[in-house]
């Protein structure tokens, strides 16, 4: 029986060929109270939330306190969260954060996350994460690597 040795051009292998992203808007005002995932997991295949192979996307709306425990959902290297509007406090693994209307604060992986809205009116903040990648890849971070900014 002859073997046979195959070659295996890098660039296509290293990219593979993915279903296009439909496109898609959400209004924050029609998302319910928590969190709401932008979510194509059956685009790709997956059996986690992905609204792209390394992002997943969301909305937040708070009217008084939403706490999140670490999950598939939040598995993510970093995290970064940008407030449509309102004023609330994040308290990432009991490091209290205050945030408002325009700020922009990047993370690293987290255990639990507490939002507590400061206002009479609604937070809604804009969230997104690399936990698409991290979990294609079977990983769970375990060490921050960066510390948070706040823009």
């Amino acid at each position: 029986m002859e073997q046979y040795i195959y070659a295996y051009e890098y660039e296509k292998n290293v990219n593979p060929t993915l279903n296009n992203v439909p496109l898609f808007e959400k209004n924050i005002n029609d998302c319910d109270y928590g969190i709401t995932f932008i979510d194509f997991a059956n685009v790709f295949n997956v059996d986690y939330k992905s609204t792209t192979p390394n992002l997943l996307a969301s909305f937040i709306k708070v009217s008084d306190n939403l706490s999140l425990n670490n999950n598939d959902d939040y598995n993510g290297t970093s995290h970064l969260f940008f407030v449509l509007n309102g004023s609330c406090e994040l308290n990432i693994d009991d490091e209290i954060f205050t945030i408002s209307e325009g700020d922009i604060l990047i993370t690293p992986f987290f255990n639990s996350l507490n939002i507590i809205n400061k206002l009479v009116n609604d937070v809604n903040i804009y969230y997104i994460n690399d936990s698409p990648l991290v979990n294609y890849l079977g990983n769970k971070p375990v060490k921050k690597i960066f510390t948070p900014l706040k823009i």
